[in-house]
């Protein structure tokens, strides 16, 4: 068996140096993901088991990390104002809001159509 050439030496060295690397950049990967999860109060044994499971790791993420509490529940938006019904004495292209009717030139109104 004849002797590795200098060059061929070298791409061997780099080569194992790159993957070497690559398997640190992986583990320090897994290593956050790990803490992620934990860190978001997710048992450290289904954490770990969620590292080399994308299907496990999205559901435990809905499970621990979704909205925990109804003020992070989206909200029901207002019909638009094209649902309702423009009472009498509001202009023509006013808009809707919670707070009332809104005319183009900003003179607000209640629900009854009356000025406030």
């Amino acid at each position: 068996m004849a002797p590795a050439s200098p060059k061929a030496v070298g791409k061997g060295l780099a080569a194992a140096a790159e993957a070497e690397h690559n398997r640190q950049i992986q583990q320090l990967n897994l290593l956050q993901t790990h803490k992620a999860r934990t860190d978001g109060a997710v048992p450290p044994q289904e954490a770990q088991a969620a590292v080399s499971n994308p299907s496990l790791m999205r559901t435990l993420a809905a499970k621990y990390l979704g909205p925990k509490s109804p003020g992070n529940a989206p909200s029901v938006p207002a019909a638009p104002a094209s649902a309702r019904a423009v009472p009498p004495g509001v202009p023509d292209g006013s808009a809707y809001s919670p707070a009332g009717w809104k005319a183009p030139d900003g003179t607000m109104f209640d629900e009854e159509g009356r000025p406030v």
